[in-house]
């Protein structure tokens, strides 16, 4: 929808511009000054004189004022002159398709109400700024005007502050549209990156460096324009009522939009570009109602000095709307190394890179829309910062075969830092793919992430699985899940990220969180949640493309190995919380193989504070999938609930595990559920402390800090009430013997732990408690009692009941009972346990590490 209303604004507004160019009228002047402004008449190549100058202003004033294709005009001004203002009175718009030319370095203001196009061919030469507007007036600091529909004979030698505006017609830039391109090498390893194009249009409007750019009218339309101003500021206002505020800096010209009453759309169509590559002072600023950027339109600032330099900004008073690609740039034109650059990028090597602001009550991207603050070498990338009612990132486009995500992103590729993420939003939506992501793969630490909102939303939905690569066996096979987070491929740490919202939902196999993918550390994970957290569902893979420029050989190749649009069989993404370390897989950044990396990585921590947290079919993890620790996971809530498969785990496959702290009054753990801080090959079992009002384990759940080869961990719980079943467990156990076994500490109110869920330990073979005594023997003789301490249950999990107490004492006996003599030397009793058949009970005996049997009836 947004597609067309675009392409229908444009023909219905830049239809009087185009056929206004069949009957161009060339340079006009009008009688409104004392001396006039003056040109040979019907001129191709134009040169014009005169007009009436005040101090370093200089002012000429037309009936009419175009350019035809391949034309010149030149403003013959002298070398004294600052600013060259020109008004037309007339009711034609201005279409230029040729070039503008001043002397020296005189700014250049064209001020037509009526309207001004830009053609294909249109150019500026020119030493200083140029602004083209559509306002009434310029307004001067000694409250006069020179106004191109009321003219009068007062002109200033002032400075001009300010544009007034009542119902301006339309400025518009054609043109051939960008071919900045993102060429990728060798798999797509982010030092291999190469970008080329920016800084380099030879078309469209570009001023000198450090200079202005800027366009200031009604509606705004760049449909393929190119617009260029290097290491200088570029700026577009759409205004349709009101007074936009000017002023010269050392940077060039700045505009304030606080007095205008009423603001108007900004479209960028056709690979349209807006690029202020330089050494200092860029700026891109965009100011509307409306902000949309379409068909892989560009904005782009590259730092390409030692210093800093300004913002891309954007801000619309009702929407923001980015579309990546459209069926007007398919990706299937190009190499399957190269992308089309798009959206809004920073770029830096050496300074700091180009802030991103974005401020709306509505932000969406869309299509492969690629937000994107990055540095290749020891500059610091930008940072994004997001301001915004509702945030929505989503999907992928159905033009793109290489599978790029709408994105927001910064990136280290060297040793400068990562920039940060920031979002105050009052809803934010991550779907159908949609990445938000922080990422480092040199040594420079990946950036920071920070949310305030009200919602968060991450839902996975349909499963999108690319092929890409034009080899066999090696094309990249590539999923797509729905991610936030921070991840690092190198030595370098990832980010952190912060999140204060009422309500986080991860859902149908959503990412969320931080992963360190070779030796750095994963970054901290802190969610505060005053209502609730549910992470829940796997992904649904319902697409698969094969890039159309794939060799027969490789479709082939995928066919046989059953990879084909309807048989379609990879692991589906599960909702995930994560501050995870090691790991085959770069969750954030799209590629799944070509690793072969061995983590030595440390999982970062996961913090999470919310009355309410439901896990269903998913998982929160600070686990370890190279040969690094776990993290640290730490749950805070009134309710927690793990349902359907739900996990909390700090597990590793060859380090220790970690740490899982949950403090709630309700936990409930249900339906193959589980909370675990399991170690793999060499590693010893982490630490499991549960503090909640009620617990309840059932139906094929556990709790479990088990080793395979090294100690088990420790598991503590402290709870009012304690309750399992049959089929659940709760252990700390290893597989090397009962000996490395962990501990597992249980103080509960009321208990009603079964029997099978606990540890039972093998029986030695020639240890079970010998059958001495006749059957006749003396009622007063000793006893082992299968009661239990104090008359209570004989199974130390068994839950207590009212009806039990302590047994009375019973008078002492005048009669001693003769031991029965052994050849073993006497013992002491440890402990016991349950034999295997749940019936018979085997003593422990002190300072022996197995069960052993004894007894100490005289019969």
């Amino acid at each position: 929808m947004l597609r067309n209303l675009s392409s229908a604004f444009i023909l219905s507004l830049g239809m009087g511009l185009v056929s206004a160019n069949a009957g161009i009228s060339q340079v006009t002047p009008d009688k409104t000054l004392p001396t006039p402004s003056e040109v040979t008449p019907g001129c191709t190549n134009c040169i014009i004189n005169g007009g009436i100058q005040r101090g370093g202003n200089l002012f000429h004033s037309f009936q009419e004022f175009s350019i035809p294709t391949g034309g010149q005009v030149l403003f013959n001004n002298g070398l004294d002159v600052q600013n060259i203002f020109s008004r037309v009175t007339g009711s034609q718009p201005s279409i230029i398709d040729g070039i503008l030319r001043a002397n020296g370095i005189a700014n250049l203001f064209l001020i037509n109400p009526n309207g001004i196009q830009f053609g294909v061919n249109a150019q500026l030469n020119i030493g200083g700024s140029f602004l083209a507007t559509t306002a009434d007036a310029v307004q001067f600091d000694n409250r006069t005007q020179f106004n191109a529909k009321s003219p009068t004979p007062l002109f200033s030698n002032r400075a001009p502050v300010g544009l007034t505006f009542t119902n301006p017609a339309l400025i518009q830039v054609d043109g051939v549209g960008h071919q900045q391109l993102v060429t990728s090498l060798q798999g797509g390893f982010a030092s291999r990156l190469a970008f080329t194009g920016q800084g380099q249009a030879t078309s469209g409007l570009r001023v000198q460096p450090n200079q202005t750019l800027a366009l200031i009218g009604g509606d705004v339309v760049l449909n393929g324009g190119l617009l260029t101003a290097p290491a200088g500021q570029v700026e577009i206002g759409s205004v349709k009522t009101g007074i936009v505020g000017l002023s010269n800096t050392a940077s060039g010209f700045r505009f304030d939009y606080t007095q205008s009453s009423q603001l108007g759309s900004i479209s960028l169509l056709k690979q349209s570009a807006i690029d202020t590559t330089g050494d200092r002072f860029s700026n891109i600023r965009l100011r509307g109602s409306t902000i949309n950027l379409n068909d892989a339109s560009l904005l782009v600032i590259e730092n390409t000095g030692i210093g800093t330099v300004g913002d891309i900004e954007l801000q619309a008073d009702q929407q923001i709307n980015v579309i990546g690609l459209t069926s007007f740039n398919r990706q299937d034109q190009l190499p399957l190394v190269q992308k089309i650059s798009r959206s809004i990028t920073s770029l830096t090597t050496s300074g700091t890179g180009a802030n991103i602001l974005l401020s709306s009550p509505n932000i969406r991207l869309t299509d492969s829309a690629y937000i994107s603050a990055l540095t290749l070498g020891n500059g610091n990338a930008g940072n994004i910062q997001v301001q915004a009612n509702r945030l929505d990132i989503q999907g992928i486009a159905e033009t793109e075969a290489a599978a790029i995500a709408s994105s927001m992103t910064t990136s280290t590729y060297g040793i400068g830092r990562g920039g940060s993420i920031d979002i105050n939003a009052n809803q934010v939506e991550v779907s159908r793919s949609g990445l938000i992501y922080t990422t480092t793969y040199n040594l420079g630490q990946a950036g920071n992430i920070s949310i305030n909102s009200q919602s968060l939303s991450l839902d996975g939905g349909d499963l999108r699985i690319a092929v890409v690569a034009n080899t066999f066996p090696s094309a990249a096979l590539t999923f797509l899940p729905t991610s936030l987070g921070s991840n690092s491929v190198s030595s370098a740490n990832s980010g952190n990220i912060f999140v204060q919202t009422q309500q986080l939902r991860v859902t149908n196999g959503a990412q969320f969180g931080t992963v360190s993918l070779v030796s750095g550390q994963a970054g901290t994970v802190t969610i505060n949640a005053s209502e609730s957290v549910t992470v829940e569902g796997t992904a649904r893979p319902t697409q698969f493309d094969l890039d159309p420029r794939l060799t027969p050989e490789v479709r082939q190749g995928l066919l046989r190995f059953q990879i084909d649009p309807s048989s379609v069989k990879v692991d589906r993404p599960v909702s995930s919380i994560i501050g995870s370390g090691g790991g085959l897989r770069n969750l954030f950044t799209e590629q799944v193989t070509n690793f072969s990396l061995t983590s030595m990585s440390r999982a970062g921590s996961v913090t999470i504070d919310s009355p309410k947290i439901q896990v269903k079919d998913a998982r929160i993890t600070v686990q370890n999938a190279g040969i690094g620790d776990a993290g640290e996971l730490t749950l805070n809530a009134n309710q927690i609930q793990l349902n359907r498969g739900g996990a909390i785990t700090a597990s590793t496959f060859s380090g220790n595990g970690g740490n899982v702290v949950v403090n709630a009054d309700q936990l409930w753990i249900r339906d193959r559920s589980e909370i675990t801080t399991n170690a793999g090959a060499g590693g010893n079992g982490g630490s499991i402390g549960l503090t909640s009002g009620v617990l309840a384990v059932l139906n094929n759940s556990r709790i479990s800090a088990n080793a395979e080869r090294g100690r088990g961990g420790n598991v503590q719980i402290t709870a009012q009430g304690v309750f399992n079943d049959r089929s659940s467990l709760i252990s700390a156990t290893s597989d090397r013997g009962p000996e490395f076994d962990g501990t597992v500490q249980i103080n509960a109110l009321e208990s009603q732990l079964q029997r099978s869920s606990l540890r039972v330990l093998p029986t030695p073979e020639g240890s079970k408690i010998a059958t001495i005594c006749p059957s006749q023997a003396d009622p007063r003789a000793s006893t082992l009692i299968d009661n239990g301490t104090g008359g209570i249950q004989s199974n130390p999990t068994d839950s207590l009941s009212s009806r039990q107490g302590w047994l009375p004492k019973a008078p002492a006996s005048t009669t001693r009972s003769q031991p029965i003599f052994r050849s073993n030397p006497s013992t002491e009793i440890q402990d016991w346990v349950l034999n295997p058949d749940q019936k018979t009970v085997r003593l422990i005996v002190a300072g022996r590490g197995t069960p052993y049997a004894t007894s100490t009836s005289p019969c």
